[in-house]
């Protein structure tokens, strides 16, 4: 795996969202491309500043960033709307999380241009095929400690 690979899925893992599928022997057999393809993209707009667009079947619909639960909620209904979304409130509550997810991504990493395409959405799950981070800067993306590391040397005050 590349720096820029191993960096763009510590920054997603970071955020939670999922890692897209590189794995070649488990990609042979199961059905990645089983759902709902969408393309999600958060890119600066001349005339609303940082937006998130969401195209699915064609139609996009365009929100201004950050993206809370409620304006995610109002991408995905407008969707729904249109015919181009199942009515399916499984599918609508796991895009609403990956937009808010990738809109905190986007924001607090400083990033020009993130994009997911495809991204196969599903009942209970999504797949990412594709992801294009394009930063502004430096990429702080230093994977962290997992959650029960421990460092037996450390020194800690209730043990003096």
């Amino acid at each position: 795996m590349s720096e820029i690979a191993e960096k763009t899925a510590v920054l997603l893992r970071r955020y939670g969202v999922h890692v897209p599928v590189t794995d070649e022997r488990f990609a042979g057999h199961a059905d990645l491309e089983r759902g709902t393809p969408l393309q999600v993209v958060f890119r600066p707009d001349e005339r609303y500043g940082r937006v998130a667009a969401v195209t699915c079947a064609g139609v996009e619909v365009v929100r201004a960033c950050p993206l809370t639960r409620e304006k995610a909620a109002g991408i995905v209904d407008k969707l729904r709307r249109r015919g181009v979304l199942p009515a399916l409130y499984q599918e609508r509550a796991t895009l609403t999380h990956l937009l808010v997810r990738c809109s905190e991504l986007y924001l607090r990493e400083n990033l020009e241009r993130l994009e997911l395409d495809p991204v196969y959405l599903r009942q209970n799950d999504y797949r990412i095929a594709g992801v294009q981070l394009v930063p502004q800067g430096p990429l702080h993306a230093e994977p962290r400690l997992e959650p029960h590391a421990h460092d037996k040397n450390a020194v800690f005050a209730h043990r003096r």
